[in-house]
């Protein structure tokens, strides 16, 4: 049986590479290979559903979020802010 302090410590490793795959998964589709939204959301997909097979759901919903909110952000208009333009 592993420590208490070993499994958070693991959540938070999960959660911190799962932002930082999001991050450089953004930069690659907004910026070095310049992409439309639903290739960049299924590239976003891939890398949710990568550390959901790795370290599991919390880290995933994390992930999640975090993709959520770069792909509003870079990909649909009004781009550089958080709102949906009609």
């Amino acid at each position: 049986m592993l420590p208490q302090g070993f499994q958070r410590t693991t959540h938070l490793t999960g959660t911190i590479l799962g932002i930082l795959l999001v991050a450089a998964t953004s930069g690659v589709c907004a910026y070095v290979i310049p992409l439309n939204a639903t290739t960049a959301a299924f590239a976003y997909l891939i890398v949710v559903l990568a550390v959901a097979a790795r370290w599991g759901y919390i880290e995933a919903v994390a992930t999640s979020v975090t993709a959520v909110l770069s792909l509003n952000y870079l990909f649909f208009e009004p781009v550089g802010t958080l709102n949906v333009a009609d």
